[in-house]
């Protein structure tokens, strides 16, 4: 089996509790999935972010757990720590490992004729292998910061800007809402939706990584 990583999240009334989120491909769903990276190229990224939300949230959840809550604060550093993947540092970049990927830190710490290697561990891993990797991290990195961006938005000037699929990403964003556009698309009673637009200071956000590993 592959690996896939999820972040998904619940919007609700801060005055009910009541959640109004809901995931039009899957109803009667609550949760909206605002992050998703398959293949075993998570694997390095799951393991850092579990070490980050559980010091946020004073937890101590392992790889072997597949629902992870955690606290919005994690965010940031779960976003600088994706986009730290985006460059594979020379000291390993011919060593893979398919827990740690490239970033193995005990790896990183020996230098290995640094900068280029003639022989590799792995014959079939090329050049471009790197390239594309590095470019999925950029990729993903950018989406979850405009994801923390909305969230900024929304608690600093209690607006908020929607997130579609024209925004300037669309390649990105395809990883994440496909052709919709959120709210609009990811609230499902319209008085629920005009409420959320007009104050969205009055709703909460709660946050889970899935590990389907």
């Amino acid at each position: 089996m592959g690996l896939d990583v999820y972040i998904d999240a619940t919007i609700k009334e801060k005055a009910t509790g009541r959640i109004i989120s809901y995931d039009p491909d899957y109803p009667p769903d609550k949760q909206i999935t605002i992050f998703h990276f398959d293949g075993w190229d998570a694997a390095p990224v799951m393991r850092s972010w579990i070490e980050i939300i559980n010091r946020y949230g004073g937890t101590h959840y392992t790889r072997y757990d597949n629902s992870m809550p955690f606290p919005q604060t994690a965010l940031r550093e779960m976003c600088s720590c994706l986009l730290s993947y985006c460059c594979v540092p020379e000291e390993n970049r011919y060593q893979w490992d398919l827990e740690t990927g490239f970033w193995d830190i005990e790896k990183r710490e020996q230098r290995n004729n640094a900068p280029y290697k003639e022989e590799q561990q792995y014959s079939h891993i090329e050049w471009e292998s790197f390239y594309y990797t590095e470019n999925t991290f950029l990729t993903l990195g950018r989406v979850l910061r405009e994801i923390i961006w909305m969230l900024d938005q929304i608690h600093y000037e209690n607006k908020i800007d929607p997130l579609r699929t024209d925004r300037g990403l669309s390649e990105d964003y395809k990883w994440v809402f496909g052709k919709r556009t959120f709210p609009d698309d990811f609230i499902e009673l319209p008085d629920d939706l005009q409420k959320f637009k007009e104050n969205p200071n009055a709703y909460i956000w709660e946050f889970e990584l899935f590990n389907s590993q």
